[in-house]
Parts: structure tokens; sequence; C-alpha cells
């Protein structure tokens, strides 16, 4: 048992541990697992007795000094026998850190935002106050209390403390602000059933209830493991009664300082969503449970839009569960894992739609280069059997860039151009209709500021149609009333804009089928609303169309009234993100990408 004085910091950067200086001192037995807790500011706040100081310290993890910050609390709070529980964070303070001791006999509060005021107590009930429970665990909940469980008299490590305790945060939810007080114990009469002493845990699980393991009883641990030592709880806190909310749909992953959006047909009774940070218990300690409170807004619907964390010392990077909370308190019947990363952007957008089918393998492709595309196209149509099915341009910088969707199945004759200037696809669009082709796909955008196509034709019988490109807004709904006045449908539509103007490609079937809905120059918010409005009404999105005019996000989509499969959307993602929610639906949840775009 030897002690260690000397943090160690690694940087992800370049894969590399740098030694930092010393501190405090090395006398007698180590301190074994010291609760550190990460600040806004990014500094360390040690909650442990470390020899050398007779403060609390403060950890700055980049220079490694440490500072001398407030006074230590009660002597029983200096090892690692009870639980520090950082409290949730709030975007109303600054996420200023508040800090709870539990487990002893007395429990213990600290504002560090008012740090002179030092620790506080915390009232317990009659029923337990003074008793202390060693080797407990506290679980933060969605609804901003903390679950105590476990633990065994300080005395003997046999006698179990086995009724559940609660601290309720002086919080509010719903206004994301901490009230004047220190909060309060209140006991639970539902007692455990198991030890949970030396080596148990306890986790917060996605339904809101709490996991509890572990110990250390005469029969535990054995060799063999005995039943004893296997034996799992799961204790259900005491959450108002009544239905709880649900989260129908959420991205996977989520930037820092993003807006992003959920679905929740409950919307208008939520008072709080909060990220809750995947946990990490042992020995009385989970240095990774972290709760945080997001600023969000009802939208039109049963759409949240929400704000991110603002950074990595508030959030640090990794899994979160998502809870949304109704006014009541009653957490989600169930969260959604989602990834909080630094993102970086290069400034374009992604619209997307993946439906769960048995359809032909895929491959698809984004944000590739001019000659990168042409490579793909060789190699999977002239190597593999492919065919182009989507391609989709947009600018970045300056430079043209592709999207495209390859899918292995027979197809009749095909011919695919890119890069086409108008007068270029114009001479395409007439050999190829000459030769019997069929359009079916057209994607303008801007390169040098000029209009560039990339399209696909198809040898194919089929409906009269009719295709059209470079028309202004007032051109495009002009023409898509006439044409859908003679009982044509629209099968896509594509906006670009070109030295600031508004344009648009678009393509008509005569083909009898079933009822759609045509939106195009929506902001982002316009067409959330849409799209929400249409689905409310039964019809699913088919096809969206990403595009920049001016500095603004614009969509053009189209929903149909038509029986499918699973299917969800996204739109307003940056690339890195596309490429998460590519990841999530089509390699973890079995979807097939049907459309996307970008501008």
């Amino acid at each position: 048992r030897h002690g260690n004085d000397t943090p160690e910091r690694y940087s992800a950067g370049n894969n590399s541990w740098a030694m930092l200086p010393k501190i405090g001192q090395i006398i007698g037995d180590p301190i074994l697992f010291p609760r550190m807790h990460l600040l806004n500011d990014g500094h360390l706040f040690v909650t442990s007795n470390i020899n050398g100081h007779n403060r609390n310290i403060r950890i700055n993890p980049f220079d490694g000094s440490a500072e001398d910050l407030t006074v230590l609390p009660n002597p029983a709070y200096f090892g690692f026998d009870f639980p520090s529980v950082l409290l949730p964070l709030v975007s109303t303070d600054g996420h200023r850190a508040r800090i709870l001791l539990c487990g002893a006999g007395q429990s213990q509060f600290m504002d560090l935002g008012s740090s002179g005021a030092g620790w506080q107590g915390v009232p317990r009930d009659a029923v337990m106050a003074n008793r202390g429970r060693t080797h407990a665990c506290a679980t933060l909940l969605p609804t901003g209390d903390v679950l105590l469980t476990g633990g065994a008299d300080p005395n003997n490590d046999q006698a179990g403390v086995m009724q559940p305790e609660i601290y309720r945060t002086p919080l509010n939810r719903t206004t994301r602000q901490y009230q004047a007080s220190t909060g309060h114990w209140e006991t639970i009469e539902q007692p455990a059933t198991v030890l949970r002493n030396y080596h148990s845990t306890a986790l917060l699980m996605p339904d809101g209830r709490v996991w509890t393991a572990g110990g250390n009883s005469s029969q535990q641990p054995g060799s063999p493991p005995t039943p004893v030592q296997k034996q799992i709880e799961i204790f259900d806190p005491p959450y108002p009664a009544g239905p709880r909310p649900t989260i129908k749909d959420a991205p996977s992953v989520v930037p820092y300082r993003e807006e992003f959006e959920l679905r929740v047909p409950q919307a208008a009774s939520i008072g709080s969503v909060v990220l809750m940070r995947c946990g990490s218990s042992t020995h009385a300690y989970n240095p990774d449970q972290r709760a945080i409170y997001l600023a969000f807004r009802v939208m039109i619907g049963d759409v949240l839009t929400i704000t991110a964390p603002p950074n990595g010392n508030v959030a640090p990077p990794g899994p979160y569960m998502l809870f949304v909370v109704d006014q009541e308190g009653r957490p989600c019947q169930y969260a959604q894992f989602i990834q909080l990363n630094e993102i970086p952007d290069d400034g374009s957008r992604y619209a997307a739609i993946w439906v769960k089918d048995d359809g032909a393998p895929f491959v698809s492709h984004h944000s590739m280069t001019s000659a990168q595309y042409q490579q793909q196209f060789d190699q999977l149509v002239g190597q593999e059997g492919y065919v182009l099915t989507l391609v989709h341009g947009h600018t970045v910088a300056g430079q043209d860039r592709y999207s495209a969707i390859w899918e292995k199945r027979s197809s009749p004759p095909f011919v695919a151009r890119h890069g086409l200037n108008s007068q270029a696809y114009q001479q395409a669009f007439d050999d190829n209709v000459r030769q019997g082709f069929r359009l079916k796909l057209v994607s303008g955008y801007e390169v040098s500021g000029q209009a560039h196509y990339a399209a696909i034709w198809e040898k194919s019988s089929g409906p009269a149609w009719e295709a059209r490109h470079g028309l202004t807004s007032q051109q495009y709904q002009q023409t898509f009333d006439q044409l859908v006045g003679q009982g044509y449908r629209l099968k896509l539509v594509n906006g670009y804009a070109v030295s600031g103007q508004e344009l648009f490609a678009a393509l008509w079937e005569k083909d009898g089928g079933p009822a759609f809905v045509a939106r195009h120059g929506l902001t982002s918010e316009q067409y959330q609303t849409a799209f929400d409005d249409n689905v409310r009404q039964g019809f699913r999105s088919v096809w969206v169309s990403c595009y920049r005019h001016g500095n603004e996000e614009r969509y053009a989509a189209i929903w149909e009234n038509s029986s499918s499969p699973p299917w969800v959307a996204r739109h307003g993602i940056s690339s890195p993100v596309y490429q998460h929610e590519f990841n999530h639906w089509v390699s973890l949840e079995g979807y097939r990408l049907r459309v996307v775009s970008a501008g």
C-alpha cells in the first residue's frame, strides 16, 4: 500500500500522458478513491482531506496547481466510506457547483458560489437522525433529488441500514433555479432485503429506477460466489403516481451549444429536460454521475427545442441518458441514450430520411469531392454491380461536394452525370430523352457563381412525366399548380441558390398515386412546423431537399398519405452529426437510407 502524490493528465490529441506537480504529502495510508468533482471552469474540487492541506482544495488540471478553497467538512467525510455528490447543474446561475455529502450521522451541503458559508448541515428525518450508514450509495435521480441506499452501521458492517432515504434538492425544476436552502432528507419505509455494504453499488436505470447490487456479507464474497453475492434488487423511487411522459424521437448525437429537438407527445406538460451522465459506482462513490438541466422551449405540437450544454466542463463528452420530467415530477417512461461531443462543423447542413424495410443492400457516402464521387461510382457500378439511386450536389468553401446512394439490385440501363453547367445539363437531358431515357433525379447547386447539375436518367417505361430546372420560386409554383391540376404528382423537388437567387429543379409523374403535400422555400422552423402538421394528419415524409439561401437553411419537401414501414427523418444537422445519425439508424437499428441532401 504505497501512496501516490503525483497526478497525471492524459491528452487525447497526441495520445500522451503528462506528469503534474505533486499534491499534498504521503503520511500513513494513501488517500483512496478521493472524491473529485469537475467544475464549470475546468478545475477539480476535492471533498476528501488531502494530507498537507488544512482545507478542501481545488486543482488546476492543466498546470497541476492546488489551491486551498474551503473549510473541511465533518472528519467522517475525509476518507472513502461515504458518498460525495455533485448536485444538478443549471444554466440560470452559470452551472455553479453545489456538493452534497451524505451517509455519516450528519449530512452536509456546500454551495461553491458562496463558499464562505462553509459546509452546512442538512436535516434528516428523526428516525434516521445521526445514524451512520457506511459504504452507502447515493444516486442522482432525473427529478434532481438523490436516493441513498444500502450501507451498514459504522461499528458493525454486518448490521445493514435497509431503509432508503431521499434528499430533496432545493431546486425548482421548472424555472431551473436553486432556492436559498440546504434541502432536506426524507426516509422511505420500503426497506431493502439484502445487505449492501463494502463493495456495493447502485446505478440509475433508463426507466428512472435504481439498480443495486454487491456487498460483503459473511457469505459474500465466497468461492464460488453464493446466491446472496449475486442477488440484485431494483428500487422504484417514489415518483408521483399517474401516466408518465414518453420520448418518441431524439437524435443519437448532440454537439455542444447547438439546439436539438425531441418529439414528446406530452410536450405541453414537460417541466424539465435533464441529461444524466451514465454512472460508474464503486466504494460509496459515483465519480461519473452528473445531472445537467437544459434550457428548452415548447414548439407547435409535440416538439421540444432544447439547448445543449455549453462545453465539456459542464458536461464531459460521452454517453448520457436524456430524460424529460413533467410538471408534476414524473420522469419519462424510458430515457433516450445520446452521445454528447465537441463536433467540428464545416458549415454544411444535412437532411435525410431512413426507412426500415427489406430493400436491397446499399452503400452511401456524403461530402465527396467530384473525384471521390467518380471513383466510388466507377467501383460500385462498374465493378460491383450497384445501381445509383440518388446523387445530391452542394458546395463547401466554393467547391462542389456530393452525397450519393447506390443499391445492389437489377436495373434498366441508366446514365448518371454530375458537374454539368446549365447548358451542358440541358444538352445531356435532350440527348438522353431522345434515346428513350427518363429523368429519375436532378439536383441543382452553385459553383463559382453558376448553376450546376447532377442527374440520373433511366431507360424504362412509365407514366407521362415532366421536368423543369432553373425555376424561380414563383415560376416553380406556377408550374406546380399547372401540372398538378393536370393530374401529375410531384416526385422530387430540389432547391438551390445561384448569385442570391433561389431556384428549383423538379420532376412530376402522372402516376395516380396517393394524396401528397409539397412545400418549398421553408426555413428550418417553418419546415419543422409543416413536418409536424403533416405527420399528425397521417402523411409521411418521402422527400426532403436541404439547401442554402444566403446564410439561411431552406427546405423543400414532399409528404405522402400512404402506408410505410417504420421511418425516421432528420434535418439541420452538421456533417459529423449526420454521420453519427447514419451509423445509429443503419448499423444499430437496421434502417436503410432513402434520401439525403445537404446545403
